[in-house]
């Protein structure tokens, strides 16, 4: 997972792996033909709501907010 704040970017790397005749990159999801589909993507929502919360929690605190510390606390509370 890319995360870019900034002109910044970190990268996490996840604990899954699809082929990439499985990924739809427009959508940024596994597609439906995965038989994993519907559970690697349900993780892959609840990352990037996980990540756009740290991001409205720091900007909300007026707290610089880097891609570092977005990337830090998002895998904190994966």
């Amino acid at each position: 997972m890319r995360i870019a704040h900034r002109g910044e970017k970190r990268f996490i790397s996840l604990p899954v792996k699809v082929f990439l005749g499985k990924w739809n990159g427009d959508k940024r999801r596994v597609t439906g033909t995965h038989p994993d589909a519907g559970e690697i993507n349900a993780f892959l929502s609840d990352l990037e709501r996980a990540a756009f919360s740290v991001i409205s929690r720091l900007e909300r605190a007026e707290t610089p907010t880097a891609a570092q510390r977005i990337t830090g606390e998002t895998q904190g509370r994966a």
